[in-house]
């Protein structure tokens, strides 16, 4: 399952939009992936739009 997770990241960072944005990622404490979301750049010193926040069922809801 990890390693599919770190396929797909892998593949979505080096397209050719990857530079333009920035991604966080949030584990457990077993370093499972919890949370993934996107910003993308909107410009030098302009807010960017966060895209795809995604949390896993089990931890939504804890602020």
């Amino acid at each position: 399952m990890r390693q599919t997770f770190v396929n797909r990241w892998l593949t979505m960072t080096s397209g050719p939009l990857a530079e333009i944005s920035r991604s966080l990622v949030a584990f457990d404490e077993s370093g499972k992936a919890v949370a993934v979301t996107t910003v993308w750049s909107a410009g030098s010193g302009r807010p960017g739009p966060i895209a795809h926040l995604g949390v896993h069922m089990d931890y939504r809801g804890r602020g």
